[in-house]
C-alpha cells in the first residue's frame, strides 16, 4: 500500500541532505501535449478496415499521422484544485503491451502535474514500453521507469535533469522486468507511483521535485527547472498512452482487455491520493481518444481508482 502523503512529504524534505548521482539521457523523439478534449481530439475512427489477425502488422500500409506521431489517451484527471497540489501517489498495475514493431512509438502508464488543461508547466512520472526500432530513448522493448517535464508549453524530454538517489539501486531507466541481483520482476504487479514538493531547507538544500518507485525514492529534479510551479499544479491526471505512426494502431494499452463500466480485470491506476486541502479527491474519466480501441472507465463505487486499456484496432 503506498504511504499516507503526510509520511512523503516529510520524507522528501528529509532526502534533500542526500547526495546525487548522475543525470539520464534525452529522447529522440517529441512528444504533443495530452489535449484530449471532445474539441480537440479529432476522430481517428474515420472508416478505415479493420487490422484484426494482423496483431503483427506485417506489411500493413501506414497511413498519414502527424510529426510525432498519433497520441491516443485514456484515464482519469482531476481540475481546479486549490490550494494548488505539491505531492500525489497511487498504485499503478506494470504491464509489458503488446507493441507494433513496425507502427508506434510507446505505450505508456503515468501521472501527471500539471498547471493547466493546455499544459504550460507539468512533470510526468510513470513506466514507458518504447519500441527500439521507432524510439531511441530505451532500445531493447522493455517496460521502464521514466520522467519528464514541461516549461513553457515546450516537453524537454525524457529524464532531462534527473538526479538520480545513490542509495536506491532503482534508477529512472529501470528495466521493470528484471530488477536487481535475482532478476525480479514487477510485471503483471501493483506498484507505487509518487511524485512530491520539498522546499528548500538552507542554500545547499534548495527546492526539489522527488520521484518515487514501491515507496522508495529514485531521484529528484531541482525545482529551479521548473520555474513558477512552486505553487504546485491545479490539474491532476493518470492515464494510458499510445502513440502510433499510423492512426489505426495495431499497439495494446497497458494489459489490453476491453475496460467497460462493469471490469473488475485489466489495468488501473488505484488509490489516488495528493495533498491538497480541498477540493477532495474526485477523478473524472477522460473522453478517451477513441473507446473502441481504448477506454478508461471509474471503478464501480470510487473516485480514486480508474481501469485503462484496449488492444486498439488489431
Amino acid at each position: 500500500m503506498i504511504k499516507r502523503m503526510t509520511a512523503l512529504l516529510a520524507l522528501f524534505v528529509s532526502l534533500l541532505v542526500v547526495g546525487a548521482g548522475a543525470t539520464a539521457a534525452q529522447p529522440a523523439q517529441a512528444e504533443r501535449a495530452a489535449s484530449d478534449s471532445a474539441s480537440s481530439v479529432p476522430d481517428w475512427d474515420n472508416g478505415r478496415p479493420s487490422h484484426i489477425g494482423q496483431k503483427s502488422a506485417a506489411g500493413k500500409a501506414l497511413t498519414t499521422c502527424p510529426a510525432g506521431g498519433c497520441y491516443f489517451y485514456a484515464g482519469a484527471r482531476q481540475t481546479g484544485m486549490s490550494p494548488g497540489v505539491k505531492s500525489v501517489a497511487a498504485n499503478f498495475t506494470v504491464d509489458d503491451p503488446f507493441i507494433s514493431s513496425c507502427c508506434a512509438y510507446h505505450t505508456l502508464m503515468q501521472m501527471s502535474l500539471q498547471d493547466s488543461m493546455t499544459i504550460g508547466t507539468a512533470i510526468e512520472w510513470g513506466w514507458t514500453r518504447d519500441n527500439p526500432t521507432t524510439s531511441g530513448t530505451y532500445a531493447d522493448n522493455h517496460p521502464r521507469l521514466f520522467f519528464s517535464y514541461w516549461v513553457g508549453g515546450v516537453w524537454q524530454g525524457y529524464n532531462t535533469g534527473f538526479v538520480d538517489y545513490a542509495a536506491n539501486p532503482i534508477n529512472v531507466g529501470q528495466d521493470l522486468s528484471d530488477i536487481g541481483a535475482t532478476h525480479i520482476s514487477h510485471i503483471n504487479t501493483e506498484k507505487a507511483f509518487s511524485v512530491g514538493y520539498a522546499a528548500a531547507t538552507g542554500p545547499s538544500n534548495p527546492a526539489r521535485w522527488w520521484m518515487y518507485y514501491d515507496n522508495q525514492p529514485v531521484g529528484s529534479i531541482p525545482a529551479s527547472l521548473i520555474p513558477d510551479f512552486d505553487a504546485g499544479a491545479a490539474v491532476l491526471q493518470v492515464f494510458g498512452e499510445v502513440d502510433s505512426l499510423d492512426d489505426h494502431p495495431c499497439t495494446d494499452m497497458s494489459s489490453n482487455p476491453p475496460v467497460l463500466a462493469t471490469s473488475t480485470t485489466g489495468a488501473r491506476i488505484s488509490s489516488v491520493t495528493y495533498d491538497a486541502s480541498a477540493p477532495a479527491v474526485n477523478l473524472t474519466a477522460i473522453t478517451p481518444t477513441n473507446s473502441a480501441w481504448y477506454n478508461g472507465v471509474l471503478q464501480s463505487g470510487s473516485v480514486r481508482t480508474v481501469r485503462i486499456g484496449g488492444g486498439a484496432g488489431c
